[in-house]
């Protein structure tokens, strides 16, 4: 293309990820979604008032466990976060009756995920556990001059879970793709397929 016109051309997209890796910022503050596994080292906060109360930030052992006083331990990490409440009080119901129960997380913990393929920065990565499959390629970099905008695969099990098409968060916003990711988990951005470039009366000269 810049043999036969003189013009460089961009990938179309690739600017998204221009600055990113000065700008980015790991999700730490965010409220825990409902269906978040519960893991070691995260912080809950629970709340106990009525027959007995109790009031306390404890955090998840590395055996997955949480004590509560005159109670006893309570596994609790592989849980997901919404049946962790319901799962306190049938422990706690075993010694008192006639209370009122909140949790809410604190601290979460981080996993390691791993990025490869065609990637700008492929590697290990360490992430908070509420990061997404977008977070972590906007971590690392996006896809390369060579990789990909229309396929990013996360694999977990040595399964493909989801094929995350950039094009579509770009052009039209559309997030609904997106998925949370667990320790483990592998994203892999391919080689990119067959490219147009398109230059002259369009809106975006760029390759696609």
């Amino acid at each position: 293309m810049a043999s036969s016109t003189g013009r460089m051309l961009p990938i179309y997209g690739a600017g998204l990820f221009a600055q990113q890796a000065a700008s980015f910022g790991p999700i730490d503050q965010a409220p825990a979604p409902e269906n978040m596994v519960v893991g070691t080292g995260d912080q809950l906060r629970i709340r106990v008032w009525g027959q007995v109360n109790f009031s306390a930030n404890l955090q998840v052992s590395r055996e997955g466990e949480v004590y509560l006083p005159k109670v006893g331990a309570v596994h609790v990490a592989g849980l997901e976060f919404s049946s962790v409440a319901s799962h306190l009080r049938q422990a706690i119901e075993r010694v008192y009756r006639n209370f009122e129960l909140s949790v809410d997380m604190g601290e979460i913990h981080s996993i390691q995920v791993y990025v490869a393929g065609e990637a700008r920065q492929p590697g290990e990565y360490t992430v908070s556990a509420l990061s997404t499959l977008v977070d972590a390629v906007f971590l690392s970099g996006g896809p390369s001059r060579t990789g990909s905008m229309r396929h990013v695969e996360l694999k977990r099990a040595g399964k493909v879970l989801t094929d995350f098409d950039l094009y579509a968060l770009l052009v039209e916003g559309d997030k609904s793709g997106d998925v949370q990711l667990q320790s483990g988990d592998v994203l892999f951005i391919p080689a990119a397929g067959p490219e147009v470039a398109l230059m002259g009366s369009v809106r975006q000269a760029a390759i696609y």
